[in-house]
């Protein structure tokens, strides 16, 4: 499948002295594909995509585009709530169409997702979900070829949101829009991200899809990002690397001792609803794992693991 975008050393600071921005960034991204910003507060998720969407200019380096794309531009949040309704304020970004095309697309996507009895509503009457449905829908008006998403569901609970997703990312998907996807909450695009970059003060630490980020991270950074992680000496298992990043919900327990298990002691269980974690002490060292939820645990448990499990950071 052929890149629709690329970047060759993209490079923006803000302030030269400082660590945010963005750092030599080298990308490219194919039609259709869900590429997921990923990063802490200030590290460069935001500016990363609005160098894309060609808000900022950069400072050095490239954007390239296979064609001349058709851009959507989902932010978090609308500021202004003009006293206009729902078919005006899709129909805004339609101009080049005829007056029937442009109802019949109006329509279209507002049954798509729902939104149909709202028509003529105006915005300031929409509840926050409601807003953020029409603010997807005119977007996905104009029929995109690259969506970015600016954290557009950051100020939804998490059923709504939920919902919302499962409406959207099967039109994107049929429709072989491309994505970009800034969020705080890994959760979130882990289901849908076909990678996931991920950036701390402007630079990249890892770049992959979400299983390889959360089982074989490139560093400790990307090991320590998505949740709790366990992170030994490798001469405990007899690697020769410094570190082993042995995520909980590899480790198996048992009730019972084998030749392949290992003695720990239980020192606390926290309850997640959808699972427990908890917390042992294993040669000297605490160990988090995942197990079932109202499981009955006695105090003294025997561990194991795959050897595959285990992977080095560098």
């Amino acid at each position: 499948m052929e890149n629709i975008l690329s970047t060759k050393s993209l490079t923006y600071r803000y302030d030269q002295r400082k660590p945010d921005g963005v750092l030599d960034l080298n990308i490219e991204l194919k039609r259709g594909e869900i590429l997921a910003l990923l990063g802490p507060s200030g590290a460069g998720k935001t500016t990363i995509l609005k160098l894309l969407a060609g808000k900022l200019q950069p400072q050095a380096g490239e954007i390239l585009f296979s064609d001349n794309p058709v851009i959507g531009y989902v932010q978090q949040r609308l500021n202004n709530l003009d006293e206009i309704n729902v078919f005006e304020f899709i129909s805004e970004g339609l101009d080049y169409l005829e007056a029937e095309q442009r109802e019949n697309q109006v329509r279209s996507i507002l049954s798509q997702l729902d939104l149909t009895n709202e028509i003529e509503s105006l915005l300031s009457e929409l509840s926050g979900g409601q807003l953020q449905r029409v603010t997807l829908a005119k977007e996905l008006a104009k029929n995109p070829s690259i969506l970015f998403f600016d954290e557009p569901f950051a100020n939804l609970d998490w059923s709504l949101k939920e919902d919302l997703l499962d409406e959207v990312m099967p039109i994107i998907k049929d429709r072989e829009i491309t994505v970009i996807w800034t969020t705080h909450h890994y959760q979130e695009v882990f289901p849908f991200a076909d990678r996931i970059l991920l950036i701390n003060s402007g630079e990249v630490q890892d770049l992959g899809s979400p299983s390889d980020l959360y089982f074989k991270p490139n560093n400790i950074f990307t090991a320590l990002y998505f949740g709790k992680n366990n992170l030994l000496p490798g001469s405990l298992f007899g690697k020769s690397s410094e570190l082993i990043s042995l995520r909980p919900n590899q480790i198996e327990i048992k009730t019972d001792e084998d030749s392949n298990s290992h003695i720990a002691i239980v020192k606390e269980i926290q309850s997640f609803g959808a699972y427990d974690l908890l917390l042992v002490l294993w040669q000297e060292h605490e160990v988090w794992i995942q197990v079932n939820p109202n499981k009955t645990v006695p105090e003294k448990v025997y561990i194991n693991w795959p050897d595959d499990s285990l992977h080095p950071l560098s």
